[in-house]
């Protein structure tokens, strides 16, 4: 699900990839240091494989409200993996598509985002999140 000025950000080609929160990280041991992986490498691989939101290859149907007929977009996911929100970077802010407001604290304009998005104060529990890049690709 995106918001208008994010599904205008993918047919721009602003917007490359999103963000979600984990729900219930408890579940995933690898978020909370109880680990039974013996490489980091495994946890990364396993927590890919948890996604809810899709797999390497896959893609996903974005369609907008309000639209009659065949979606205009489809995405390709190209990447998957898992971090603390507040440790996004300045790429990822831009690969987010967001409407940077304070060049010297792309972070701050995101987190507020965020927080707008997924309630007051949301940003600064600094929850674990999907990340999700992704490439626009033509509709067959």
């Amino acid at each position: 699900m995106l918001s208008g000025p994010m599904v205008r950000a993918l047919l721009a080609g602003t917007k490359m990839q999103t963000l979600r929160a984990v729900k219930n990280p408890d579940y995933f041991g690898c978020l909370t240091g109880d680990c039974t992986h013996w490489h980091k490498r495994d946890c990364a691989q396993w927590l890919r494989d948890c996604c809810p939101y899709g797999q390497l290859g896959d893609r996903l149907w974005v369609r907008e409200t309000g639209w009659e007929g065949p979606s205009r977009i489809t995405l390709e996911i190209t990447g998957v993996r898992v971090e603390r929100l507040k440790d996004i970077s300045t790429a990822d802010v831009i690969a987010e598509g967001v409407k940077i407001l304070s060049p010297a604290f792309p972070k701050a304009d995101y987190l507020e985002l965020w927080d707008r998005i997924n309630g007051a104060g949301s940003a600064e529990d600094n929850p674990w999140v999907w990340v999700l890049e992704f490439q626009n690709t033509p509709n067959e």
